[in-house]
């Protein structure tokens, strides 16, 4: 249920996911630190009973009119570019796979730590809740990304590693895979909750969009998808 939040610096209402419940985070409009109320502490305002009550400043206008929320859709430049490298990405897989050597042994590693942070920015974008307080933009953005991208490169490095523990050189099977996934997953779904604050729904998700593209890119070259 969301909490009511009324900034101690411009008086601006509005609302956050309960998840921030007892935590501090920046005004989405003056930056000012926020001590967010617990449920418990809050205090409901029901709407008045005129549109027109409610305290004025000294030009007549609403003085506690709620703001707009901040909305985090990648700019036109970056989705182009985005889009540019897709499609560069996706030409670089379908040559390696009409190669008669295939893919060099350093074009799968270097290309998960690439795709990483870039993915992970990507889809900080579109899975935030609006609920949120301000988002994250910027340096800031970009930094989150390239440790949360780092960590889901290193899960395929993981993964390897712990397919070789368990079961040795033998050919990858489904009944195997599915046994470490839950694991892959629950790291990688924690990655993102404590990169970008996401939820759980879509921390899981954000994980998933990088292993999907990064599955799908294998399958093009010709490679096993795991």
């Amino acid at each position: 249920m969301p909490i009511q939040v009324v900034c101690p610096g411009c008086h601006a209402r509005f609302k956050v996911s309960d998840k921030f419940a007892g935590k501090k985070g920046p005004c989405p409009k003056c930056k000012a630190v926020i001590q967010v109320p617990t449920a418990d502490d809050q205090v409901v305002i029901h709407e008045p009973e005129h549109s027109e009550a409610g305290a004025r400043s000294a030009t007549g206008a609403h003085a506690l009119k709620p703001i707009e929320r901040l909305e985090t859709e990648p700019p036109q430049l970056a989705v182009a570019a985005g889009i540019g490298i897709s499609l560069l990405v996706l030409l670089i897989a379908v040559v390696f796979r009409f190669s008669e050597t295939g893919p060099p042994r350093l074009v799968l590693p270097l290309g998960a730590v690439v795709l990483g942070p870039l993915l992970a920015w990507f889809g900080y974008g579109f899975l935030r809740n609006e609920e949120d307080l301000a988002p994250f933009e910027g340096v800031s953005r970009w930094v989150r990304a390239i440790i949360c991208g780092g960590v889901y490169a290193g899960l395929w490095l993981l993964f390897s590693y712990l397919y070789t523990t368990f079961f040795g050189a033998a050919p990858v099977a489904v009944q195997n895979v599915v046994f470490l996934a839950p694991v892959i997953a629950l790291i990688g779904a924690a990655t993102a909750y404590f990169s970008f604050d996401l939820d759980l729904g879509n921390s899981f998700f954000h994980f998933a969009l990088y292993m999907f593209v990064t599955m799908i890119l294998r399958l093009v070259m010709g490679l096993p998808a795991v």
